[in-house]
């Protein structure tokens, strides 16, 4: 997985680092399971109580205070958020005023399985279909999801599948997040330095300043842009997007 594969690369770099995971496999239960480790393995597992029924809240209000315990000891922390979670909400509470004085945001990565992400981008499946809600009743699509976490991080890192995944990841990537970096596992980008900002980074997912595509050719991918002075009719794109 590589995600997994991101985190154990971060601890391996980086002697000292800590990583905290949020397991919501079993969240529909009202489950949500908390570990944290190191290189050497397992430090501590817990059960979180669901917050207000919120799995956000819950990660957010569990996360902060352990990141606050954990810093003064640890040389990185390490926030190895579920397979669905988006990282926005997350990133802006570590960057709150409350938490400024302890921790710095200093990077937001999102790791991509090469062999599966053209084909992840482009499906039609809600999260719960394929094994991967954030909450119960998660009526969220797989590819809704991929796309906020293509488009906000400071970074990207591919991992898996051969060469040729790789290169139509990149290919893919290309026309979706041009100006965001594409990292390997085996070079990982600088995640020690100076604190980013969220407000930048949410101006890239929102619409009224995201970074619009622009027209491109790339052997068998292609991003074609419609221009019009009419209004947007949703229920009409609605319907056009398969043949789209």
């Amino acid at each position: 997985m590589a995600r997994a594969a991101t985190v154990e690369r971060l601890l391996t770099e980086h002697p000292g680092s800590v990583a905290i995971h949020h397991d919501l496999s079993e969240v529909a239960q009202g489950r949500v399971r908390r570990s944290v480790h190191d290189v050497t393995g397992v430090l501590d597992n817990a059960d979180v109580r669901l917050a207000h029924g919120c799995v956000t809240c819950t990660v957010r209000e569990d996360l902060i205070p352990q990141l606050v315990m954990l810093a003064p000891n640890a040389e990185l922390l390490i926030v190895d958020l579920w397979d669905s979670v988006e990282p926005r909400s997350v990133a802006e509470v570590i960057d709150c005023d409350e938490a400024h004085d302890l921790l710095r945001l200093t990077a937001v990565l999102t790791a991509l399985d090469a062999e599966a992400m053209p084909d992840d981008i482009t499906r039609g499946e809600r999260l719960s279909e394929v094994g991967k809600p954030a909450a119960a009743g998660d009526q969220r699509y797989l590819a809704e999801v991929l796309a906020r976490q293509l488009e906000y991080p400071t970074g990207l890192v591919l991992h898996g599948g051969d060469e040729e995944d790789r290169e139509l990841s990149r290919a893919v990537l290309a026309h979706l997040v041009p100006v965001t970096p594409i990292h390997s596992i085996d070079s990982l980008p600088p995640v020690t330095g100076a604190a980013v900002c969220t407000g930048e980074l949410a101006e890239r997912v929102d619409p009224a300043t995201a970074q619009l595509p622009c027209e491109a050719e790339t052997d068998e991918i292609v991003t074609a842009v419609w221009r019009t002075r009419r209004p947007l009719h949703p229920a009409r794109l609605f319907d056009a997007v398969d043949a789209l």
